[in-house]
């Protein structure tokens, strides 16, 4: 039986299957003085009185919320701020996420803004008359848009800006590949984008990754050679160790963390994986605290102790091995809800890592 869970405990991490699923519940929906509220469960991700995206239908279903105070002790009450996508009903497998936006237009772009990597991604690009350039990886099963909620403060620091889709995003932004090596072979998604932003006059580049997208930058800097023209990275909430996060989750799901070590056996040698049409991945080879970057770059790493999602019980190891890691707490912050946690301490953090790094 054990054998069994792993396998499938194995399959979920290395499948991206198209469809999302939250744990949520909107419960009902109230109308008071021509405003609409959703009712959500009293959980962690429903505490913060910070703006969120809620999500449902898998991302069909698109609003930006923000809790209202209330004295309920069996829900939590959230104000629609603005609707993109269905309309708002009862539903099972809702969840809250910190985009505040999905389309290019939400944040002032135009789809006129995209343009296509050389293996076939999209991807936003904002230009400005300058050689330095951000580029942002979003996380795992996610989406450019993740990305876009603070691009405004890297145009008004004079930066052109690149926000890149993955291979296994789903069709038209992505190449719709729905199995995943867990940023084995994915850190070659971000050597397109600084290829692309070379060719296109970049000189200095920070990398800002975000959950999945901060391991895909550890990558491109240990492993390529590409890694001259990187001035800086920056880091919200990310993934730096697959078994403290798998540990982490197996935990929130109920599962005896022991299965963790003979999932990530399988993923990494098992026969099975392979005849159920996987690449085995050598997973324990992925983290990034068992040794320096090969390629040093000044680094800014946001974090909460409070993730839910992700184990950052390691940014304090990955900070004594790259010493040129600067780390910022959002103290209450959920996983990637960090600027909207506190907009103006990771607003600032990011102008003063730019300045005094002379970016």
């Amino acid at each position: 039986m054990n054998y069994l869970v792993a396998l499938v405990s194995a399959i979920r991490v290395l499948w991206l299957g198209s469809k999302i699923q939250g744990d949520f519940t909107i419960s009902r929906i109230s109308e008071l003085e021509g405003k609409t509220f959703v009712h959500l469960p009293i959980n962690p991700d429903t505490e913060s009185y910070a703006k969120q995206s809620l999500f449902w239908n898998s991302r069909q279903g698109h609003a930006v919320v923000q809790r209202s105070d209330d004295s309920s002790t069996t829900d939590r009450r959230f104000i629609v701020l603005e609707n993109f996508g269905e309309e708002i009903n009862v539903t099972n497998g809702a969840w809250l996420s910190g985009w505040l936006g999905d389309k290019p237009e939400h944040f002032g772009y135009s789809p006129d803004d995209l343009v296509t990597l050389s293996n076939g991604t999209r991807a936003i690009q904002v230009l400005a008359e300058t050689d330095r350039w951000v580029i942002h990886i979003h996380g795992r099963k996610a989406g450019y848009a993740e990305t876009l909620r603070n691009f405004k403060q890297f145009t008004d620091l004079g930066f052109s800006q690149l926000a890149i889709s993955h291979e296994t995003d789903p069709r038209p932004d992505g190449l719709g590949k729905t199995k995943s090596q867990l940023g084995a072979q994915e850190w070659t998604q971000v050597e397109q984008a600084v290829e692309h932003a070379i060719a296109s006059g970049a000189a200095r580049i920070v990398l800002f990754g975000w959950s999945l997208g901060g391991m895909l930058v550890n990558h491109f800097l240990d492993r390529s050679d590409n890694t001259s023209v990187i001035a800086g990275a920056i880091y919200d909430s990310p993934l730096l160790d697959y078994r403290g996060t798998l540990q982490l989750q197996a935990g929130r799901a109920g599962i005896d963390r022991s299965i963790v070590t003979r999932s990530m056996k399988l993923i990494t040698s098992s026969l099975m994986i392979r005849l159920l049409g996987f690449k085995n991945v050598d997973i324990f080879n992925l983290s990034a605290l068992d040794r320096p970057l090969s390629t040093q770059v000044p680094s800014l790493l946001f974090h909460s102790s409070n993730d839910g999602y992700i184990s950052m019980t390691g940014v304090y190891r990955y900070r004594e091995l790259n010493t040129l890691t600067r780390l910022v707490e959002i103290q209450g912050a959920r996983h990637c809800r960090l600027f909207n946690e506190d907009q103006e301490k990771y607003q600032k953090s990011i102008a003063e890592f730019v300045s005094a790094n002379r970016i």
